[in-house]
């Protein structure tokens, strides 16, 4: 059986995976790791997966919509990673992910963006929207992409819209993340007192977050073991 080896960004993301595993206890259960923020990080993390027996790469966890017909909550599965270089998502996985987890979920098939920092507002995903021709945006998968690539491994990538094309992210919460993965909501709010116009955005970016990890917790708990025998 493949060993799969999966890449969160964020904590609270592998946290749901690592959650799933423990209750349903796979035989073949895979690596799970939070790289923090950005392809840098996630293909470190990603290479280190490959050290320690990963055959495959999963990435996992929240994405920004760059189409305005993504709405939060909706299921993306990537054809392709674009960034520097445009890099393909292994077709015949993809199409076994797809076609697992379509019994659960309504999946849409679309391309990721790469970025190197969050996209704050609703023009920088409309320039890199026309750019790039994605559907939505992260901040790991070309990371994990180009550690696959380099050693001839499949990939896929998994991910739930979080905020939308047209939705702001203030200030004080793109600020709130930490390079381990980790938000600090406490502080977050303390500084949003001192900035309330802020508030209103940081209000809905919260309610978004919480129904895109309910999808997320869907996605983990309903759909862990055809998400493992997607990858055999």
């Amino acid at each position: 059986m493949t060993k799969l080896g999966i890449v969160c960004g964020l904590a609270f993301e592998a946290a749901i995976l690592e959650s799933a595993v423990r209750k349903s206890a796979p035989t073949n259960a895979p690596l799970i790791v939070c790289s923090g923020p950005g392809p840098d990080r996630a293909r470190a993390a990603a290479l280190n997966l490959i050290t320690q027996g990963a055959e495959a790469l999963l990435s996992f966890g929240i994405a920004g919509g760059l189409d305005p017909d993504l709405k939060t909550g909706n299921i993306v599965v990537a054809a392709r990673i674009t960034g520097p270089e445009t890099l393909s998502c292994d077709t015949a996985w993809t199409a076994r992910l797809t076609e697992a987890l379509s019994k659960d979920f309504t999946i849409h098939g679309a391309d990721l963006a790469a970025a190197e920092d969050v996209l704050a507002t609703a023009e920088d995903k409309t320039v890199l929207r026309r750019s790039s021709g994605a559907a939505a945006v992260d901040m790991e998968s070309y990371g994990i992409a180009t550690a696959a690539s380099e050693m001839n491994l499949p990939f896929a990538a998994l991910r739930v819209i979080c905020d939308t094309a047209a939705e702001t992210i203030p200030p004080v919460a793109a600020a709130a993340m930490t390079w381990e993965g980790r938000i600090r909501a406490a502080s977050t709010v303390f500084k949003a007192l001192g900035h309330p116009s802020q508030i209103p955005d940081l209000i809905r970016l919260g309610r978004r977050t919480a129904e895109a990890t309910s999808v997320l917790e869907n996605l983990a708990g309903l759909g862990v073991r055809s998400l493992f025998r997607a990858f055999g």
